[in-house]
């Protein structure tokens, strides 16, 4: 995969639902994420498990003045290191 040409959007903020329908389910605020067809990297403190199920809602803006688009995505994190984290999306 060719990361730079597979790039879909940068800084665009997320809600990330982690381990949904669990007693240790979390939900995170991220600022930073880059997103690709197949997933997204989040920048941030936090640390999920390799495996952790997670639900991504992106917030996508086209341009100035133009409308937002909401993502709702579920996947799995296939990394995590210091800074952040990164969940393939899983398709039906």
């Amino acid at each position: 995969m060719d990361r730079m040409r597979d790039r879909v959007v940068e800084n665009a903020p997320a809600l990330v639902l982690a381990n949904p329908g669990t007693q240790v389910e979390r939900i995170y605020f991220i600022r930073e994420v880059v997103t690709y067809s197949s997933g997204a990297w989040f920048r941030s403190d936090v640390n999920l498990s390799r495996g952790t199920p997670a639900y991504v809602i992106i917030q996508l803006k086209s341009g100035p003045g133009q409308k937002t688009t909401r993502l709702k995505l579920f996947g799995k994190v296939v990394r995590s290191e210091t800074g952040g984290f990164a969940v393939a999306f899983e398709y039906p």
